[in-house]
């Protein structure tokens, strides 16, 4: 029998299936996001129907071509701030696509999915935030070199308490003017060779 004919999935294939770590699918089973059992052996059984449940909720902007626009995930609570940050990274004359989402579990969906080139993300937020996210990351060897950026309210003093960050994802205080950001971008940009 075929790993598609099967009716459930182990661990590793359901995590290569949404390109994230196998701690992430164990997180989603404990959440009640995916449906699984354990084999007398200890093994978990993940039920295809879940899987693929999850997956038809969470996808968005399906028959994606392959184009010379840089990719942006947003990962903000905040619909204000969202609007604010679209309004300035359009003002970029770049072609960028943004996507959105509104806390990190979706985050990592659509970053598993679409392989974002940036990342642009809040780390105060409900259900998983964005410390929880970016160690996700982080730990998939797949995404490791994901370019992330932190746009927090935290303070410096807070995010060295709460976890401290990997050294390469930069950190702009909301605070701060949003010419930082753009700048970021426009250097990821630049490195991406789209003009």
């Amino acid at each position: 029998m075929t790993a598609r004919e099967k009716t459930y999935l182990t661990t590793s294939e359901v995590a290569r299936l949404f390109g994230v770590a196998a701690p992430t699918i164990h997180d989603w089973i404990e959440r009640g996001l995916l449906k699984a059992w354990k084999t007398p052996g200890g093994h978990r059984r993940i039920s295809r129907q879940s899987v693929e449940e999850l997956h038809k909720r969470h996808a968005k902007d399906s028959g994606q071509e392959e184009s010379s626009e840089i990719h942006l995930l947003l990962v903000e609570d905040d619909p204000d701030m969202v609007l604010l940050i679209k309004k300035e990274i359009k003002r970029l004359d770049q072609p960028i696509r943004i996507s959105t989402a509104d806390n990190g579990f979706d985050g990592l969906m659509m970053i598993g999915e679409y392989k974002p080139d940036i990342i642009i993300s809040d780390l105060a937020m409900p259900g998983m935030n964005g410390f929880e996210m970016i160690r996700a990351i982080r730990e998939t060897p797949a995404l490791r070199n994901t370019y992330i950026v932190v746009l927090t309210a935290l303070e410096s003093e807070e995010i060295q308490k709460e976890a401290p960050l990997p050294s390469d994802v930069p950190v702009v205080h909301k605070s701060e003017s949003f010419d930082r950001i753009t700048t970021l971008i426009r250097q990821r940009a630049g490195q991406l060779n789209v003009a």
